[in-house]
């Protein structure tokens, strides 16, 4: 069941336009105009219009900051 949902996220990754669309870690593909804020505190995290908050991978951490021009 893992696999399968793994597999779809990767599908949509294919089909969605890059300049608009990140995946931030293996179980979260987010559209970047949704983004209020990134928070380094706790670790990282993303923080999405509606206050829904999601982990950023470590390794995905880096990719984003440098994708968003970001410091």
């Amino acid at each position: 069941m893992v696999l399968k949902t793994v597999l779809m996220i990767v599908e949509y990754g294919k089909i969605l336009a890059p300049r608009y669309f990140f995946r931030i870690h293996k179980k979260y593909l987010i559209n970047l105009m949704y983004i209020v804020n990134i928070n380094n505190a706790d670790g990282s995290n993303c923080e999405l219009i509606g206050n829904l908050i999601l982990p950023v991978a470590k390794r995905r951490k880096e990719d984003l900051v440098s994708f968003l021009n970001i410091k």
